[in-house]
């Protein structure tokens, strides 16, 4: 039986699961790993002695997320200290190994990055580029504090991979051939045409010779250093590849590693000539640590340290992307997109297999049934089912929308929000690039489109309260949050305040109804009327906003508000007229998400423990 004493935090067991590493990066001490839900950090070097995954907590990796506010981790790049992170939401960049991080400065406000190339001269130039989804490329020459837009010559955005061997030469895969620049980036020629294959991969085996991968698996080399190029008919053929590494080594160059969809990481001792699979699982990333390869796969990372012949897994890292809290029936539930739904029994975690792939969003309704977005449309999952679940497969039905409905045309949605009226419940989803906004009146059975007022702006939040609906979006470029307000159930919009800030933070609350935007609370009073409420002296931006009402020994009703910010855990027990810390031995750059019941307040910490505290 656990016990607990009061404003003691207590851990619950650690979540430990298998996870995408999409990316890696090697320093002189250890390795770093990216992937759904941030980035983690393991100590080197690697003992013969390797832990398989699964056999111990991983005790040894170390998340690596503070201050990180970015999420899906796609590209990594460590040089003197600065580790660059890259992802579909821009660049972030370390300058203490990923201890605390900041978000680089990007002319494009956003961009999805792919991969970087730092310059052979960065310790002098401090240059690089980095290669983006639809952005083309990128390029700073501060360390990777700004990025400036540097795609002159590109008739192609969709940038794949970078290489950069020596002086001022840089090559770019695309998905329409190679470009090459001799001015360290600034400007682009085309030296290759893909005739519709896309180009995935680029590396140097020597300052002349380059070898490239096509997305059909046809190998290009050049020998001029990149300046002409020719399909290498020895290569491989019709199999997808996913990563190229050529381990630096004393003599040659001639040995390189790709991993492949179809045959494993795929070896060669002769530049490309001939291969053999020495590992067969589908290989996502490589780098290599002196005489240490690393291979990150589907579901964690494996080492070797005999050049590749023999592979071991080591511990899972912590970077699922276990992200979203909540309490369920006396318990905590975790949700991420690619790591589904986790539930808390009271003795161990159990993961609710089955579900959709990829969630783009997961809500508790008023009738505390589980209601999951993904792109295959919604799913529900009532009380029961839950109860029942652990050991077996939900078969349950997925309501109103498959990709052939409204919901369909490549279309996510990202925010759910409910409001009960009677014995019934309301129910609004929206994308989040906020060009979908629908309604159901009956439980989520049947959903309706509303039109979304917001045109191309992202939509950061939606929540409805019992008289209106609110929603904000913001303007990256501008750095603004503006709030939209609805009195007839999304039907028509009124545009209202707007906010300036750096960051998109805006955090609401449904009882009472709160709205915050980077620092500034609004919370409506029992009057109606909305006031201004300060937290603390220096409590930083807000990020989560929970609440509970609770009857207290002379039977009256309390309501406690919980603000996780960026600085520390704030509570109020007067209706947000006085606040005080909260947050005890625990740093806030720790905390990624709280929930709480008329018990517990509970914590999601940086690498997947939940800790929680009696109320």
């Amino acid at each position: 039986m656990e016990t607990m004493t009061k404003n003691i935090w207590q851990p619950l067991p650690k979540i430990v699961l298998p996870s995408p590493v999409f990316t890696l990066a090697a320093g002189h001490n250890g390795i770093w790993a990216g992937g759904t839900g941030g980035v983690a950090w393991y100590p080197g070097p690697v003992q013969e002695s390797i832990d398989q995954p699964g056999n111990e907590d991983g005790s040894r990796w170390q998340t690596r997320n503070s201050a990180l506010q970015i999420s899906l981790v796609t590209a990594l790049t460590y040089i003197e200290g600065l580790l660059l992170a890259g992802s579909i939401e821009g660049i972030a960049y370390s300058q203490d190994e990923g201890r605390h991080w900041r978000q680089a400065d990007l002319e494009d406000g956003v961009a999805a990055i792919t991969a970087f190339a730092l310059s052979p001269h960065f310790s002098v130039d401090h240059t690089a580029v980095a290669a983006t989804i639809e952005n083309g490329i990128l390029r700073t020459d501060d360390g990777g504090l700004s990025w400036t837009n540097a795609s002159f010559g590109l008739e192609n955005f969709e940038v794949t991979a970078l290489a950069w061997f020596t002086g001022s030469t840089v090559l770019a895969a695309t998905s329409d051939g190679i470009y090459r620049s001799s001015n360290a980036g600034r400007a682009w020629r085309r030296v290759y045409a893909g005739e519709e294959l896309g180009i995935d991969t680029i590396a140097y085996l020597s300052d002349k010779i380059l070898l490239a991968t096509m997305e059909n698996g046809d190998l290009l080399r050049s020998v001029d250093s990149g300046t002409h190029w020719s399909i290498d008919e020895s290569g491989l053929h019709d199999i997808h590849i996913l990563s190229l590494l050529i381990p630096p080594t004393q003599h040659s160059r001639e040995t390189l590693f790709v991993g492949t969809f179809e045959r494993g990481l795929l070896c060669s001792h002769d530049a490309g000539q001939h291969w053999e699979t020495v590992y067969n699982d589908v290989v996502l990333s490589l780098i290599a640590s002196d005489t240490t390869l690393y291979a990150g796969t589907n579901t964690g990372i494996s080492v070797s340290v005999d050049a590749g012949q023999t592979w071991r897994g080591l511990p899972y890292p912590p970077i699922h992307d276990l992200r979203h809290l909540f309490v369920y029936k006396g318990q905590p539930l975790l949700s991420g997109a690619y790591a589904g739904v986790t539930h808390y029994t009271g003795f161990d975690w159990q993961i609710l297999t089955g579900l959709p792939q990829i969630l783009t969003a997961t809500a508790i309704a008023p009738d505390d049934s589980l209601l999951l977005s993904s792109a295959e449309g919604f799913t529900r999952i009532s009380v029961e089912d839950i109860k029942g679940y652990v050991g077996r497969e939900y078969n349950g039905e997925a309501h109103a929308y498959t990709q052939s409905g409204p919901y369909g045309n490549g279309q996510t949605i990202g925010l759910l929000t409910f409001r009960k009226s009677g014995s019934s419940w309301q129910a609004w989803a929206a994308s989040e690039d906020g060009r979908l906004l629908l309604r159901s009146d009956d439980r989520g059975t049947t959903w309706q489109s509303l039109q979304p007022p917001f045109g191309i702006l992202p939509l950061v939040t939606l929540q409805a309260f019992p008289q209106r609906l609110v929603a904000a979006t913001y303007d990256p470029r501008q750095y603004h949050v503006c709030i939209w307000s609805s009195l007839d159930d999304g039907e028509t919009w009124e545009r209202g305040l707007e906010v300036e800030t750096q960051w998109p933070l805006v955090a609401t609350c449904a009882d009472p109804p709160i709205v915050t935007i980077s620092s500034i609370m609004l919370l409506q009073d029992a009057s109606g009327q909305w006031n201004r409420v300060s937290i603390g002296s220096n409590s930083g931006m807000i990020r989560r906003v929970v609440s509970i009402r609770r009857n207290d020994q002379d039977n009256s009703t309390n309501t406690t508000l919980i603000a996780l910010t960026t600085t520390d855990l704030q509570r109020s027990d007067d209706w947000g007229a006085s606040w005080q810390q909260d947050n005890g031995e625990l740093s806030a750059e720790q905390i990624i998400d709280i929930a709480v019941d008329e018990t517990y307040l509970y914590v999601l910490l940086s690498g997947g423990q939940i800790a929680r505290r009696e109320m």
